[in-house]
């Protein structure tokens, strides 16, 4: 599956531009090589090309050279084993100790929900998706992704009301 998009309609482009600028200053930056890998993980989701698997791969690679402690490269790994590897058992692993370390971050349980819903447990994603959502009430990606596993579950009234939130 792969979708064009208009140019940098997800932002991705410019996130890449601004980390490379950050990395410029300071290549020791662990934080902006987990996030680039981020970048490069949902560029690979909308584009599916290889080159941008491999680049989240070799940047959260080099997060967790820099810091292997940090919960934003394993955070990367997670998205990236959830997308790009499709190793859910590590996306799994890694995005619970995340959400373990970071029980307040929206995007640490919006990512797990995720990486749940396409391991078929709709409705432990859910719960993670509609937390995410509580936590950052204004990111509609948020509520985009409790609206689709809603959906997925056939539970359309609720569906409906989660489009109200937008």
């Amino acid at each position: 599956f792969r979708r064009e998009v208009p140019e940098d309609e997800y932002g991705l482009i410019e996130s890449k531009r601004l980390l490379g600028e950050a990395l410029g200053f300071d290549q020791n930056y662990a934080d902006a090589y987990a996030l680039l890998s981020q970048v490069n993980t949902w560029e690979h989701f909308h584009s599916a090309r290889p080159e941008d698997g491999a680049a989240a791969k070799q940047a959260f690679e080099r997060a967790f050279a820099l810091d292997p402690q940090l919960p934003e490269a394993q955070l990367a790994r997670g998205l990236h084993a959830t997308y790009v590897s499709k190793d859910l058992d590590q996306a799994l692993a890694d995005l619970a100790a995340v959400v373990k370390s970071r029980p307040n971050s929206a995007e640490a349980h919006w990512v797990l929900g995720l990486a749940l819903r396409r391991n078929g447990r709709m409705d432990e994603a859910l719960g993670h998706l509609a937390l995410a959502c509580e936590l950052d009430p204004l990111n509609t990606s948020y509520a985009n992704g409790a609206y689709v596993t809603l959906k997925g579950l056939r539970r359309l009234p609720e569906a409906i009301a989660q489009i109200d939130l937008w």
